[in-house]
């Protein structure tokens, strides 16, 4: 039975029990009374009116009850054509929402869903419908491409500890597309028996995937180099100031190496920007393959780069890594048809021998970059007091 019925039938028996309550009060006191008066008063004396009594009471005991009556039905009549109107608005605004809208019961089942949640999951309402949101537990990622966790499943959250969630991003591959999409959910517990736990949460969802990939995309042009993507100045610099502060912090030890290239100018001449495109390209993929994951590649202007060592055990690993960046650049690369060579000049700087900065450690880097150039180009150069 709905809601809606129950509340009728409630309606229905308060009207009732009212009425006959009336009812049983009016007839004790008319008859009552009317004996009192006809015993007691000079009523006696005029015999009509013990006949008529009967006559009498019925009369006024049936005009009181429909005054009631009519009260009460008015009243409820009332209160159930604005009830039905409220339920029909809900109704249309509930099928409506572009946002989708599930309930999930006190044990972790879904009783109801509207059809834009449908469409954003993916899922027909027949499957959602009584599904447990525990069974989403693997399916759902966040923003970083890992698992999400289960434990901060926004509906799980508002279950267990009766907390508003809002504004919770998480990524799930769309089962009709094939393809990842994300939203935006918040989660909202109802109470309704008084209790601690809730017994119902309301939740919605948004699809945000147009705005996400909108966000990344900006994300990417203001932090990553347009060309050959990797981050840029702005992206590095935050970069390794946290490293720095990290290696502060735990008392490492940590490299940079400032890479220019010899002669591009001659190859962005000779092959036009095409070509010296093509050429930064290989460049940027080759630096990439050399280095950890937990190491940082970055471009900070047109033939310049940067390797940013994470965690070095002495100043001697800047330099090894100084080696193998040169045999990662050694082979020549094809720029429309011919072979060319890329020569580079590489500077070393550490951490906290050298500076304790981000800006001075870049600073002593770029300064032993031209050491290793005036040293004859395609060469590297530890920075050292006497460098400068």
């Amino acid at each position: 039975m709905t809601t809606y019925a129950k509340f009728k039938k409630m309606c229905r028996k308060i009207t009732a029990l009212q009425v006959t309550i009336v009812y049983l009060v009016t007839s004790t006191l008319w008859i009552y009374g009317s004996n009192w008066l006809m015993d007691n008063c000079c009523l006696p004396s005029i015999p009509c009116l013990k006949d008529i009594r009967d006559g009498v009471f019925i009369l006024v005991s049936g005009a009181i009850l429909y005054l009631v009556a009519s009260r009460f039905l008015i009243t409820f009549l009332y209160s159930e054509k604005q009830l039905h109107q409220s339920q029909h608005r809900f109704r249309a605004l509930y099928e409506n929402l572009t946002q989708g809208v599930i309930y999930v019961a006190a044990d972790g089942h879904v009783v109801s869903a509207n059809p834009a949640a449908e469409e954003i999951t993916g899922m027909p309402l027949e499957q959602l419908i009584s599904m447990s949101i525990r069974s989403l537990k693997g399916k759902l990622f966040s923003e970083d491409g890992s698992e999400f966790p289960w434990r901060q499943y926004p509906g799980i959250v508002a279950l267990n500890r009766g907390e508003v969630v809002k504004d919770v991003i998480m990524g799930f591959t769309h089962p009709r597309h094939r393809r990842q999409c994300w939203i935006r959910v918040d989660a909202v517990p109802q109470f309704f028996s008084g209790r601690n736990r809730p017994d119902e949460v309301f939740i919605s969802i948004e699809d945000i995937t147009e705005f996400h990939r909108a966000q990344k995309k900006i994300e990417q042009l203001a932090y990553y180099d347009a060309l050959t993507g990797l981050p840029n100045r702005r992206l590095f610099m935050d970069r390794i100031n946290q490293t720095v502060k990290r290696a502060e912090r735990d008392n490492d030890h940590l490299a940079l190496l400032f890479i220019d290239l010899d002669k591009f100018k001659s190859v962005n001449d000779r092959f036009g920007h095409s070509g010296g495109d093509d050429y930064l390209c290989e460049v940027a993929t080759r630096l990439e393959s050399a280095v950890r994951k937990s190491d940082t590649v970055a471009r900070l202007s047109g033939d310049e780069f940067v390797v940013l060592l994470s965690t070095v055990h002495n100043g001697n690993d800047g330099e090894l890594m100084a080696k193998k960046l040169f045999e990662q650049l050694q082979p020549t690369v094809e720029i429309d048809g011919h072979d060319v060579s890329i020569n580079a000049s590489i500077g070393i700087a550490c951490y906290p021998q050298d500076a304790t900065t981000a800006e001075g450690l870049l600073q002593c880097a770029d300064t032993a970059m031209y050491r290793a150039k005036h040293q004859g180009k395609n060469n590297f150069c530890s920075f050292t007091p006497k460098v400068q």
